[in-house]
């Protein structure tokens, strides 16, 4: 609901403005439909691409009572201007990867990104984090780069944050709860489990060789990353009305030509 004001900073500050949304998809496979909650990213390359977010954003709000999803079947035609990225911190790829499937099992599935996407819009993503707090998810991270190298993506590495600094983590726990309606001391409650502060380039890179990567691997995830930010031109016009423009049915627009026309009537007989 801040795209604007975060877009009008990053141009004053000189910043290429990444706009995006964290959108839930639902997979059906073999075997089973993957849960509603896990996610992919996108981000817009352009003004068009801004403009198709929205739209996504909007259908995938008005096809659902609950929270809102798309079936990657049901996307629009995004012309190339929307890049997507595929990590494995609660995504399909995630559980698939955690449920023993191998790369040419979710082939299939990135093909599919790959349709809806375009060619060199589909990236995949290494959120480096301690493997001794997530073995898993440094698993997986190492299993996107063997898709890397299996299918020619492009990967980069990332700080995916939830709170800015270290120490702010039991004040995230904290909003959680109020968001759950649960007590810090209930044992159900979400707990912040990894580190998602706001990550310096070295802390990065750090977790990247803990995750088992080369420095040479390394490197190629991080200048790729910047990558990332020389692929957006977006200029959203500012100062402008955007109201879309809707066409009534075919029998609303005659029953109104006929309203028109009676009043036009009444109105002849009332002068003369």
């Amino acid at each position: 609901y801040n795209v604007i004001g975060h877009y009008q900073i990053c141009r004053k500050e000189w910043l290429a403005p990444l706009i995006g949304v964290d959108l839930p998809i639902q997979i059906v496979n073999v075997h089973k439909s993957i849960p509603r909650s896990r996610y992919i990213t996108l981000i817009a390359r352009n003004y068009a691409g801004y403009a198709k977010l929205l739209e996504i954003v909007s259908t995938a709000q008005t096809r659902n009572s609950d929270q809102p999803h798309l079936p990657l079947s049901q996307f629009p035609d995004c012309g190339g201007n929307i890049i997507v990225l595929l990590s494995a911190h609660e995504t399909t790829l995630g559980d698939s990867l955690a449920a023993g499937q191998n790369i040419d099992a979710l082939k299939p599935f990135v093909h599919n990104c790959i349709e809806t996407f375009g060619e060199g819009n589909v990236v995949l993503e290494v959120i480096p984090q301690n493997p001794q707090k997530n073995r898993h998810l440094a698993d997986a991270n190492l299993a996107l780069w063997e898709m890397h190298e299996a299918l020619g993506l492009d990967i980069i590495a990332s700080s995916n944050f939830h709170y800015i600094h270290p120490d702010d983590k039991e004040a995230r726990d904290i909003a959680r709860c109020i968001k759950d309606g649960k007590r810090v001391y209930d044992d159900d409650r979400r707990v912040t489990e990894w580190d998602f502060h706001i990550m310096t380039e070295e802390e990065v890179r750090t977790q990247c060789k803990l995750n088992g990567f080369s420095a040479t691997q390394t490197d190629l995830m991080c200048d790729s990353t910047a990558k990332i930010a020389e692929k957006i031109s977006l200029e959203i016009p500012l100062g402008k009305i955007l109201f879309p423009v809707y066409e009534s049915p075919a029998e609303i627009v005659d029953l109104y030509a006929k309203f028109q026309a009676g009043n036009e009537r009444s109105e002849e007989r009332r002068v003369g």
